[in-house]
């Protein structure tokens, strides 16, 4: 078991991470939803933002253990992440709108789906593109 661990422990570790996450922005949602009475789609897209940035610093410090080294590097690094994440805000919006506004599922089971989509589409964009190991770093 500890070998089968070892052999997965980022990808473990990620999934962790990524539950926090989650659980983050879906805290936020219910927060902004729920209690404050916002639009559930302003609830969605303020929740992603803020998630977003705690997945940045989640990741880069727990998951990928990626040292802070100099402003530019870290620049470079806060934008592709951004970037990427933009892109599965951007799916995940656009899902939300088509489950929840379209095809009526309720709020929460879309949230769901939507969060495995998400998480797999970030983890495949953080490893390959942003915290991959550099020659240069």
């Amino acid at each position: 078991m500890k070998t089968l661990y070892n052999k997965y422990k980022e990808l473990v570790i990620y999934v962790a991470v990524g539950l926090c996450t989650t659980a983050f922005s879906w805290g936020l949602y219910l927060l902004f939803s729920r209690l404050l009475g916002w639009d559930e789609n302003l609830s969605n897209v303020v929740s992603v933002i803020l998630a977003i940035i705690f997945a940045y610093f989640a990741n880069k410090i727990i998951v990928f253990r990626v040292p802070f080294t100099n402003a530019r590097a870290f620049a470079r690094e806060f934008i592709l992440f951004a970037g990427g994440r933009g892109v599965s805000m951007l799916l995940e919006i656009g899902g939300f709108y088509l489950l929840f506004d379209v095809l009526r599922v309720p709020d929460l089971i879309t949230k769901l789906i939507l969060a495995v989509v998400v998480m797999l589409t970030n983890y495949v964009i953080s490893k390959l593109l942003v915290f991959r190991k550099r020659r240069d770093a």
